[in-house]
């Protein structure tokens, strides 16, 4: 397979068997760390260059990337192909034509099937047709299907001349989901969460970000993830990354597509998927027409092919709750009395739930004069009885935020 990776990040959303011919990546602490994991491989910095008439492009079978996101999450601005970053979209595009690709693979968040009320998922789809990729089949996976203890979900898109290799996105999930071998309880949670909540998530963590990723919580010691923690829960090996700042390497985990999950993508696209479990939902002519332009169905693993969208029914979903498995429990990386009040204050401010467990930690920890100057006796009270509603789990928070 040929093929070439676009949005490069450190590479996790690529094949276990073949490199790529062709990497593009911006980010100079990336392209450092590639130019040292593929010396053979060219790597370009602009993705204007590779699409612009005078770049010649060799003929490949795959174009790959994950186009950024920011304009797309719900935790971002939701501008749609009005953003800056998602219009890059098109540039993806512009390379595949160019390179004479027959599938595209690409990556973004699940919200990109809500906004404006399927809208833009609309003209993902009629742009794909009308370049040639008029099989199209999308999936949302969690990262802990892949027994790795991040919630993370994102939608994957392969888009092909090929019908068959667009139905092979459908492959199952082989991936034994093993109990977890240290029974310590660990939660993690966004120390920094703002209006949202802190997503508190028992024997896992909330999706890995760029900035101010998840906190982890045990035996009443609340910390950051350190780096080689963000690296194994997004899995890659810790080794490849030596002499990178601990900095960078937060920034290149909470970008990258993790390792496992873009693995599989590619191991599905040579993997015949003969039988699919399909319904029908809805014909394009009813909403590529001007007067709906939007999909009435929006389902999480579909397929669209022949002008007809139909939902792909696939098993239920096998989650990992294993993160104790995954951190140093002796790392001393402790949240500072300062970062745990103004978590505190912005949870109060939002009326959003602190775990009571998280809470009695907090009440150990802080000294109560501090806690009565920032959140006053009365939110104490409300913290400390659960006044605002608590999700047990932190199952549907993520839905919320990405």
């Amino acid at each position: 397979m040929k093929y070439i990776s676009l949005f490069t990040g450190i590479g996790g959303f690529e094949s276990a068997k073949h490199d790529p011919i062709l990497m593009c990546e911006k980010d100079k602490h990336c392209q450092e760390f590639l130019s040292r994991k593929y010396t053979d491989i060219e790597i370009i910095d602009d993705v204007n260059t590779l699409a612009s008439k005078k770049n010649k492009l060799p003929k490949v079978d795959v174009v790959a990337g994950g186009w950024p996101c920011q304009d797309l999450s719900v935790a971002g601005k939701q501008e749609g192909f009005n953003g800056k970053q998602s219009i890059l979209f098109y540039k993806l595009l512009e390379i595949a034509i160019k390179s004479r690709s027959d599938t595209i693979v690409a990556e973004n968040v699940p919200n990109l099937l809500n906004i404006e009320q399927g809208r833009v998922f609309v003209d993902v789809l009629n742009e794909l047709k009308n370049a040639g990729f008029c099989h199209i089949a999308w999936r949302i996976l969690n990262t802990r299907e892949f027994n790795i203890p991040q919630q993370r979900r994102r939608l994957f898109i392969v888009a092909s001349k090929d019908k068959q290799i667009a139905k092979n996105l459908f492959n199952k999930v082989n991936v034994k989901i093993s109990s977890p071998k240290n029974k310590t309880k660990v939660s993690g949670f966004y120390q920094s969460a703002g209006t949202h909540s802190i997503c508190y998530s028992e024997n896992f963590v909330p999706t890995i970000k760029v900035s101010n990723g998840p906190a982890i919580h045990y035996k009443n010691i609340m910390r950051k993830l350190t780096a080689k923690e963000s690296l194994k829960l997004q899995g890659f090996k810790i080794n490849d990354f030596k002499d990178i700042a601990d900095s960078h390497i937060y920034k290149m985990t909470g970008n990258a597509v993790t390792k496992k999950v873009g693995n599989f993508i590619f191991n599905c696209l040579e993997k015949l998927k003969l039988n699919l479990d399909m319904n029908p939902l809805q014909r394009g002519s009813n909403f590529f027409s001007s007067d709906i332009n939007k999909i009435l169905y929006k389902p999480e693993n579909g397929f669209f092919s022949e002008d007809v969208i139909y939902e792909v029914i696939l098993p239920k979903k096998e989650l990992c709750s294993n993160l104790a498995d995954f951190i140093e429990l002796k790392s001393n990386s402790f949240m500072s009395d300062t970062a745990l009040l103004g978590m505190l204050r912005r949870a109060k401010k939002a009326k959003k739930p602190i775990n009571r467990d998280l809470f009695n930690s907090i009440l150990l920890t802080v000294e109560s004069n501090s806690l009565i100057n920032e959140i006053g006796e009365d939110g104490i009270r409300d913290f400390k009885h659960g006044k605002f509603s608590e999700n047990p789990n932190g199952e549907l928070f993520e839905e919320i935020l990405f």
